[in-house]
């Protein structure tokens, strides 16, 4: 049996620039390669022509048994649609689904794509098992978090798999067949997830996990990989990251991890580890861990960004949301990252069922006196809260009425849903106070030269609205300059984010 692994094209993402290369997709491959399976992969992200064209002739030019692609619900349409022009490729094509939209609804999210099977949670092992069903080996009922279609086109669930507790006796993630190369080679110094590829004019950031899941249930959050916090040891990573280093030529790491420094002797290990590398990295921290002892180290580590959820600045949120901190804890966090100088970010998200237009209020005056405090914001979005399958915050609404039909929830994809006790007119109020207020307190940077580098490319000199000091930017795409705007670039001397504007579109 061919097996197809397919990264498929993101919505969120216009150009390949921008895009960020999945993991969980790289560790299934890994699995079922180091199981000696035969696998294939396409990222459509990076075809070569129409990237559902392309997929058609990979099918069949390969002779291709099973195809694989997962994804969030988010993603449910572009799924069906990959799912689709793989069975006018092959009829007899079997079709695997996995990631997020099948975790969070196991049944209606296969019923409504159409997949044979789907992998619920994990999938390294899961999917390997599937292996053995699909080559006549085992029965799909015996396989644990698994949804299989009966002969009579009734969709079944097994028994739930458990996580897998040693996350170090998994294969590496593997690549091969997905374009990590290009990836690499196409990363912009104006963007990337998390904001952090500034660092270089030749950015060469992977993403690389550190831990699986969060103990942490957010209200408005789901975890695939359920509930168990479970770390990989600092050897197991580091192995993997010699590999990397050598193989592709990387020059930053993004932690994937969102809960970095829960463990504060592992961050100062990691922080002792990956200094001789001299590599940038960035991760992911709950403010409450933002501690001088954890940031210093992090910060001659080679640290220059640190993602944490702020979400609100109202108490009252903060408790519905069930983040388990205070607005005080998150500003010492900020105070401390800025004197440090290590990159901080956050979101500001309005539409939490106990959101009213005081506690907006609480956010948006908070954010406007920091500005005025710290001569930065963190704020990177301003937007509603998602209300996506698996959270609290949906199965709240489905269980009160204001999801009546799942199904049509999930095909009309209008995830801004109002789950608050405000008129429908007032909810709407809130997202454009928000669009407003941001636009009032971005990180206004000052251009203080543009040069013509070449046919595609500027280079540009900035001052930083934070700390004042002036940074020089090779490689700044021409058609970014064009747009008029880079929201997100990071200062190489404090690493906060500034947006820049320019009145001229075109340069002179």
């Amino acid at each position: 049996m061919r097996y197809l692994l397919v990264i498929q094209t993101i919505p969120e993402y216009d150009e390949r620039d921008d895009f960020c290369m999945p993991i969980g997709i790289a560790y299934v491959n890994g699995a079922m390669r180091a199981a000696g399976y035969d696998v294939e992969g396409f990222n459509m992200m990076f075809a070569d022509k129409e990237p559902y064209q392309q997929l058609k002739e990979i099918i069949r030019d390969k002779k291709i048994d099973v195809l694989l692609c997962g994804g969030l619900t988010s993603e449910y349409k572009v799924l069906k649609l990959v799912y689709k022009t793989a069975r006018e490729a092959n009829p007899n094509i079997i079709l695997v689904g996995g990631g997020g939209g099948f975790t969070s609804e196991p049944l209606l999210f296969s019923r409504m794509t159409g997949v044979d099977y789907a992998v619920i949670g994990e999938g390294e092992i899961t999917n390997c098992e599937l292996c053995e069903v699909i080559e006549g080996r085992k029965a799909a009922s015996e396989v644990k978090g698994l949804v299989y279609r009966s002969k009579d086109g009734e969709y079944i669930a097994t028994e739930p798999r458990q996580p897998v507790e040693d996350v170090d006796s998994l294969p590496f993630p593997s690549y091969e067949g997905l374009n990590m190369e290009a990836y690499l080679d196409r990363q912009e110094v104006e963007g990337w997830y998390n904001y952090y590829g500034y660092y270089s004019d030749n950015p060469r950031l992977m993403p690389m996990m550190l831990s699986r899941s969060c103990p942490y249930r957010c209200s408005f959050c789901f975890h695939p990989m359920g509930n168990r916090y479970r770390g990989r040891s600092l050897d197991n990573f580091f192995e993997e990251l010699d590999l990397w280093v050598e193989k592709y030529q990387i020059n930053g790491i993004a932690l994937v991890d969102e809960c970095f420094s829960i463990n504060q002797e592992k961050v100062l290990e990691f922080c002792r580890r990956i200094k001789p590398y001299h590599l940038s990295w960035a991760c992911q921290m709950r403010a409450e861990t933002y501690t001088e002892t954890i940031i210093k180290e992090m910060k001659e580590a080679g640290c220059v960004g640190a993602c944490f959820g702020i979400e609100s600045m109202s108490d009252v949120v903060l408790e519905n949301m069930q983040k388990h901190l205070k607005r005080e804890t998150i500003e010492k966090a900020l105070q401390t990252a800025y004197q440090y100088q290590i990159g901080c970010s956050g979101n500001l998200i309005f539409g939490a069922e106990t959101e009213t237009f005081e506690t907006m209020k609480d956010s948006l005056s908070w954010c406007q006196h920091h500005t005025e405090v710290y001569g930065t914001q963190p704020i990177t979005n301003f937007g509603y809260i998602q209300t996506y399958p698996g959270s609290r915050y949906y199965q709240n609404a489905c269980k009160n009425g204001r999801i009546s039909n799942r199904e049509e929830f999930i095909e009309k994809g209008q995830w801004n849903l109002n789950i608050t006790e405000l008129s429908d007119e007032d909810y709407q109020a809130l997202g454009e106070i928000a669009r407003l207020k941001y636009s009032e307190t971005a990180n206004r940077g000052t251009v203080l030269k543009m040069e013509e580098q070449s046919e595609k490319y500027v280079t540009l000199t900035a001052r930083c609205f934070h700390c004042h000091k002036e940074t020089t930017y090779r490689n700044i795409k021409k058609k970014t300059i064009e747009k008029g705007r880079i929201r997100r670039l990071g200062c190489r001397h404090c690493n906060q984010l500034n947006e820049y504007v320019f009145k001229e579109r075109l340069l002179a």
